[in-house]
């Protein structure tokens, strides 16, 4: 299971955020260059949110393959299960290419016809250019004292991963999307995940507007304009 939280205020609140999170984490405020992952994640727009295609490849030459993750939905709202899968060798610059792999995608439960028909490579492939930390985090490693003093409760875990990453879209044609911050926590069952979610929104107590969903979904809305 996964929880992901995407931030979409300035940078400087980023920053807040990211300070406040990792000093009840018990992680460094300073981090090394080899402790942060920089790397670039280009995806289709569907305009699906349980669905999302990510090209792996060399954007030098826009050849690689698609791998593609179908989101199912479990009673609570906070985390989500995702099945990840490869799909076949693609070029970005080969439209009928790409149509022709997705569209033969076996295991999608609804049809993608209307959705590929308006296909705008230039349009709906969305780079995001991230920079990411990881860390495999125990509940043993939170500052208790520190969400006490909040009235903050956390529930007890082992071994879930936790990211922060700060990243910005851009179209394949160039347009720039705007720049965002996300969280996430993954491994752990729907329940852990959810009553750790509740505990960090409210120990962060973020003024700005914080989002819970996948890439796909996030993408999707930010490509559409409804999160700007």
């Amino acid at each position: 299971w996964e929880l992901r939280f995407f931030f979409v205020d300035s940078p400087d609140d980023f920053n807040a955020t990211r300070v406040k999170m990792f000093d009840v984490l018990n992680l460094p405020q300073v981090l090394l260059p080899s402790q942060l992952e920089k790397r670039t994640d280009s995806y289709l727009q569907l305009n699906s949110p349980e669905l999302g295609f990510k090209f792996r490849g060399a954007l030098k030459n826009d050849t690689g393959s698609l791998e593609y993750k179908l989101r199912t939905r479990g009673e609570s709202p906070n985390a989500e299960n995702w099945v990840k899968r490869q799909s076949g060798c693609v070029s970005l610059a080969d439209r009928e290419k790409l149509i022709e792999v997705v569209s033969s995608t076996d295991s999608i439960p609804f049809s993608l016809d209307e959705k590929l028909q308006d296909f705008d490579v230039q349009r709906d492939v969305i780079h995001c250019d991230k920079e990411r930390f990881n860390r495999i985090i125990s509940s043993s490693n939170i500052q208790h004292v520190v969400l006490d003093s909040a009235g903050v409760t956390v529930p007890s875990f082992n071994g879930i991963g936790f990211e922060y990453a700060k990243f910005s879209l851009r179209r394949n044609s160039g347009e720039k999307l705007g720049q965002y911050c996300s969280l996430n926590f993954e491994g752990s069952t729907q329940e852990k995940l959810g009553q750790l979610g509740a505990a960090v929104t409210s120990y962060l107590g973020y003024q700005g507007t914080v989002y819970c969903m996948g890439y796909p979904e996030f993408i999707m809305k930010v490509s559409n304009g409804e999160i700007r």
